[in-house]
């Protein structure tokens, strides 16, 4: 058994613990969690941002192979248009001859002259 002294002393040394968890506690440990959790915000909205945009699967359970060839159809769909741009600017553009004069002023005696020209060709 102990005696009152060790009594006292071992009870003031669990005291003495327990605070000092207590203040490990709200010193170390919630300040912690509280910046995992930050950090954890992204991803959690990313996930509920992904599970809401999914078309096809049960409720439970995403599809992510489904997805990957949704993914890989719409990056064909962008390539296909990227493609269609190129070749609408290349038939829309004109040479560079031509986009000079069109920065002239229009003269009539220009076009008379080019006017004769081709009559003579």
């Amino acid at each position: 058994m102990l005696s009152p002294q060790q009594t006292r002393r071992a009870q003031k040394i669990s005291i003495l613990i327990g605070l000092g968890l207590a203040a490990y506690y709200f010193l170390v440990f919630h300040p912690l969690a509280q910046r995992a959790d930050a950090a954890d915000e992204p991803l959690r909205t990313a996930w509920e941002k992904l599970s809401k945009a999914r078309i096809h699967g049960n409720a439970t359970k995403l599809d992510l192979n489904e997805m990957d060839r949704q993914i890989r159809q719409a990056k064909g769909a962008v390539s296909a248009l990227e493609r269609a741009e190129q070749r609408v600017q290349a038939s829309v553009a004109s040479d560079s001859a031509a986009r000079l004069k069109n920065r002239e002023p229009f003269q009539v005696l220009d076009f008379q002259i080019e006017k004769l020209v081709r009559v003579e060709e």
